[in-house]
């Protein structure tokens, strides 16, 4: 089970859109950090420059990541 918070859920509904919330909500662990990552490459521009949204998605995936990281 993923350690994440609901200040942390909110913040990832305000930026992804309804199915790509409930897809990465789906995943393990393992699952879940892929798809965050690959949500936040979907996110930046057409040169893999962050943008506002990927750069959120970023500190949203350091954040969650250190909370989980004794459960790996």
């Amino acid at each position: 089970m993923i350690k994440i918070t609901e200040k942390q859920k909110n913040e990832l509904k305000s930026i992804l859109d309804e199915k790509e919330y409930s897809e990465l909500l789906k995943e393990d662990i393992a699952g879940f950090f892929t798809e965050l990552h690959l949500l936040m490459i979907g996110y930046m521009d057409e040169n893999y420059n962050h943008t506002n949204l990927s750069y959120k998605l970023q500190e949203l995936y350091d954040e969650i990541y250190s909370q989980n990281e004794s459960e790996e």
